[in-house]
Formats: C-alpha cells, structure tokens, sequence
C-alpha cells in the first residue's frame, strides 16, 4: 500500500474541484479588451481564493448541509449586492469614456466594427 491509499483511510477531509471560466462580454468596442482582462486576472482570481480556501477549511469541517445552504444563501445575497455595485462603476465610467467617441466619423466607427469583426473570427477559430 503506497502513502497515497494510506492517506485516504485518515479521517482528513478532501475536496476536490473542477472549474470552467466562459467569458462572454457582447459590448461592441469593449468585448475583446474586457475579456482579455478577465483571462488575465484568471490565474491571480483562483491563486488567492485556493490559499483563502485552505485557510478556512477548519471552519467547514463538521457542518451540517443546513448551515451549508445558510451560507449559499447569505453569499448569494452578498454577490448581488456587489454585481448592482460594478455594474453601477462600469456604467459611471461608460459615460466618462463617452468623450473619447464623441466626433468620431463614419469611417473610424465602421473601421472599428471592421476590426472587432475580425477579432471576433478569430476567437471562433480558436
């Protein structure tokens, strides 16, 4: 018997998880530069909240599924009221952003659409 099989007949509780990250932002002109962040801050995002998992594991061993649900539902909460809160900033610094398209031509506004086309093929492709 190897250390692996002896460490699963411990009394030590295991997890283990699978994550897909899909980003979908359709914001003509924004789309590609926004989901490009959020890849980047990807690895960073999940890095952290390992390390803050690991360090809160003694306060989930032993719980019932009734206090799991509990707390589902108070994160619930909390992650709506945090999404009304970004969306709020990303709206207010839409508007300032406006300055930036304002006299704009018909030709930058259709080469722009042409070159996010392309970006957007691209991504398809891949």
């Amino acid at each position: 018997m190897d250390a692996f099989e002896n460490e699963l007949k411990t009394d030590c509780p295991y997890m283990c998880a699978y994550k897909l990250v899909t980003v979908k932002f359709r914001w003509w002109g924004l789309q590609t530069k926004v989901e490009n962040f959020i890849h980047r801050q990807e690895k960073r995002i999940f890095t952290n909240f390992h390390r803050q998992l690991f360090c809160w594991i003694d306060k989930w061993v032993g719980l019932t599924m009734e206090d799991i649900r509990r707390m589902e539902e108070e994160t619930q909460k909390e992650l709506e009221e945090q999404e009304k809160r970004i969306f709020t900033n990303f709206h207010r610094q839409l508007f300032c952003w406006i300055d930036k398209w304002v006299g704009l031509t018909m030709e930058d506004i259709r080469r722009m659409e042409e070159e996010t086309q392309k970006e957007l093929e691209e991504a398809k492709m891949i």
